[in-house]
């Protein structure tokens, strides 16, 4: 009997154990058949071979970036990145390569294209968010060089002649106004962080809540984002208590402890929060306990910033 497949099947379909069975036994009989039977004729269980670069269509890898560094300056148009390996994917989404590639490449956003380390079209941008990508001319290409474009996976850049391919970095907040990046930021990795704190809201009033507007400092497209809390409590009595913070309707830093001994007297914070779901339309939310009357808490005066956002790589 020579080598041979027993039992055609599909994706998604089950082998039961007589299957399996037939598989092994068939295997077992024509070891010769295994080792030699020529790549032109793969069939069976004779397992299809990849490159160490590209896979086949069908195979897909996602795209992605591994160990990735990024500073992109504000009040400026580039973006320098560097990173230890690459993986891209086709612009329609039909195969994908890896490159190990760890120069630094720079994107001027100033610079009209398709091009590379350019922009991806000739007029310069009108959106508030830009993404910046890595490109490739394929698989067996050794160098990555960048694009920066104001769409989002999964649609991407349009890509330079004899480009074949992009990979997703990172997005940033950009200004139509003085066509630059607004803020400072590294990027470590999927997330962004930023060089000086971001306000977007200050709360001083006695109401409880505020609607933050974060699209000034996030992008529409990141996941997560990392914020910081500072303010002041002033109390008409003596007395102690907690403040909570809420996004929607997560708890957005552990609850605050005060403490007052005299009146009136103010009590001071500072808190980093964790990484919490981003929503571009949500509402800040305070709630003082045990009591949030005018007779104990006369006003609150409180400053929401962004400290850093992830991107979906």
């Amino acid at each position: 009997m020579a080598l041979a497949q027993v039992k055609a099947f599909t994706q998604g379909s089950f082998l039961d154990s007589t299957d399996l069975n037939g598989l092994e036994t068939n295997i077992l009989n024509n070891p010769v058949a295994l080792i030699t039977q020529a790549a032109a004729t793969k069939v069976g269980q004779v397992p299809v071979g990849i490159t160490t670069t590209a896979f086949a269509s069908g195979n897909i890898a996602r795209s992605g970036v591994r160990g990735l560094v990024g500073a992109i300056p504000g009040a400026g148009q580039t973006g320098a990145f560097s990173a230890h390996q690459y993986v891209f994917q086709t612009t329609d989404g039909t195969g994908s390569w890896c490159v190990a590639s760890t120069p630094t490449f720079t994107v001027n956003l100033g610079v009209a294209g398709p091009a590379a380390n350019a922009r991806d079209q000739a007029g310069v941008f009108s959106t508030s968010f830009v993404h910046w990508y890595a490109i490739s001319t394929g698989p067996g290409s050794t160098g990555v060089v960048g694009t920066v474009s104001t769409m989002a996976p999964p649609t991407g850049p349009t890509l330079p002649t004899s480009y074949k391919g992009w990979t997703y970095l990172a997005a940033s907040v950009y200004s139509t106004l003085t066509t630059q990046i607004v803020a400072s930021h590294n990027i470590r990795d999927n997330k962004a962080i930023y060089l000086d704190i971001q306000s977007i809201a200050t709360h001083n009033s006695t109401v409880t809540s505020t609607v933050l507007d974060f699209p000034k400092r996030v992008p529409p497209t990141a996941p997560t984002i990392l914020t910081q809390l500072a303010g002041v409590m002033a109390c008409a009595t003596s007395g102690s208590g907690q403040v909570k913070y809420y996004l929607r309707d997560e708890l957005l830093v552990a609850p605050v402890s005060f403490t007052v001994s005299g009146a009136p007297e103010s009590t001071n914070y500072d808190t980093l929060s964790p990484e919490v779901y981003y929503h571009s339309t949500a509402e800040y939310t305070t709630l003082v306990e045990p009591s949030a009357s005018s007779s104990f808490v006369t006003r609150q005066d409180i400053q929401v910033s962004v400290t850093g956002y992830t991107n979906a790589i």
